[in-house]
């Protein structure tokens, strides 16, 4: 017998005794050839890697470095679908920067594709101006007490979807503009509005007082470019207003409650200081909070107790993002009415408005708004 043959006959003889353990378990065939493949490559198994793989070979998708620090080096955090819109059935990577920790989509939807994400549901086109500004009034009231802090001047609110705020401001004495990225929201109220990208935008520079950016930066391609140019266009010491959700939050980071594909760009108040400081604005204040959009925790209970009960995450997030199946959420488990759920659900009803009040106070809540100077 050749030098050597006897320990490799043992060590495959131990490896084929692995493999048939691992046939007995019944795992489906695809996962079983994984966990031999990585345990004969000495590498941790990882049950999610065939469906990240097939998510990088999508077609449509563009893989992008972290807009934050240029870096490709990523962690993988879990992958998810279109659960609010439905508008098709693919999946989406959110990953972790691992040098500067900026959370975003990647792969994310091209900007050919993106717009299929963008339907009409989402403008609400179809309003009257009365019902549109109806519909928004606590909204357009909680971003006018952001602005009030500072004296009347000259304001531009970037993404400013029908013109419901700048309308409102206006009226206040207020001499506004807007900039929206889509031309698909009509201008209800005939307000100053660009349509196109901010950094074309014929407005002069260092000419405004303050400028707003309200649950816009999740959704744009390049927020850093952005920054720049609102930059150009405020006034020495002028304020900037930016609104964000918070994944460092029990929605976002427990419950996935960012608009996937639509939020492609996931801050923190440590990765959003960090962008606006190295694009020239010192934050003067931050804070979580509901007075523009709501961002509670209502259902955190129900999502912990279907987990604990073996629901597959996505379909949990299904069952909490549509209306149709909020009963399925709220009152049965796997599938089947129970009255322990109906518990649950009604005791999550009660506790969680003073969660969201401490959760807020800590700057653990889903909305985070940053009041700003330029330097």
């Amino acid at each position: 017998m050749p030098a050597g043959a006897g320990e490799l006959a043992v060590r495959d003889m131990r490896d084929s005794r692995h493999l048939k353990g691992l046939q007995l378990r019944r795992r489906p065939k695809i996962a079983t050839r994984a966990v031999a493949r990585a345990h004969l490559e000495r590498r941790p198994f990882d049950p999610n890697a065939e469906r990240k793989r097939n998510i990088m070979l999508a077609p449509g998708l563009e893989t992008v470095a972290c807009n934050l620090c240029g870096s490709k080096a990523t962690k993988h955090l879990f992958s998810t679908k279109d659960y609010r819109f439905l508008v098709d059935d693919r999946d989406f990577n959110v990953v972790k920067c691992t040098n500067c920790g900026l959370v975003y989509v990647n792969p994310r939807p091209d900007e050919n594709d993106i717009h299929r994400y963008y339907n009409n549901d989402f403008y609400n086109a179809e309003e009257t101006p009365e019902a549109a500004f109806l519909g928004v009034k606590d909204r357009i009231l909680g971003m006018a007490a952001h602005v009030k802090k500072y004296p009347v001047g000259r304001l531009l609110d970037v993404g400013c979807y029908r013109g419901e705020f700048i309308y409102h401001m206006k009226g206040l004495g207020w001499d506004t503009s807007g900039v929206e990225f889509s031309s698909r929201p009509p201008n209800l109220f005939n307000q100053d509005i660009f349509y196109g990208d901010v950094a074309d935008a014929p407005f002069k520079e260092q000419s405004f007082d303050v400028i707003t950016i309200w649950a816009v930066f999740e959704h744009v391609y390049d927020p850093r470019k952005i920054l720049r140019s609102v930059n150009r266009l405020l006034k020495p010491g002028g304020a900037l207003i930016v609104l964000v959700p918070n994944y460092n939050s029990l929605p976002a980071r427990f419950m996935h409650h960012d608009d996937v594909p639509r939020h492609i760009t996931m801050f923190t108040k440590k990765t959003l200081d960090r962008m606006l400081r190295e694009e020239g604005f010192a934050a003067q204040s931050w804070e979580c909070g509901q007075d523009v959009y709501g961002g509670s925790a209502r259902g955190w209970l129900n999502f912990l107790v279907k987990r604990l009960a073996g629901e597959p995450m996505g379909d949990i997030q299904a069952q909490n993002r549509s209306v149709e199946r909020w009963p399925e959420f709220s009152r049965q488990i796997r599938g089947k009415d129970s009255a322990f759920m109906k518990k649950v659900d009604d005791f999550d009803v009660w506790l969680t408005p003073h969660l969201d009040k401490v959760l807020d106070r800590l700057m653990l809540g889903f909305i985070m708004t940053v009041h700003a100077r330029k330097l």
